[in-house]
């Protein structure tokens, strides 16, 4: 969903929303493999972002 009229989010509001969500990734806890497998991939995507220094368009 794309909004109309919201600002884009700046290279460093967007570096503290990926660091939030790896935080609460961390924090959840798995019943399978499959449900483990899916959120260390998540993890695994939001390190890159954080890693780049690139912005991404929202």
């Amino acid at each position: 969903m794309v909004r109309v009229g919201q600002p884009k989010l700046s290279v460093e509001e967007q570096q503290k929303l990926f660091q939030w969500l790896l935080s609460e990734k961390r924090k959840v806890k798995t019943r399978t493999r499959d449900e483990r497998a899916l959120i260390d991939a998540e993890k695994a995507l939001l390190k890159e972002f954080l890693r780049s220094k690139k912005s991404l368009d929202f």
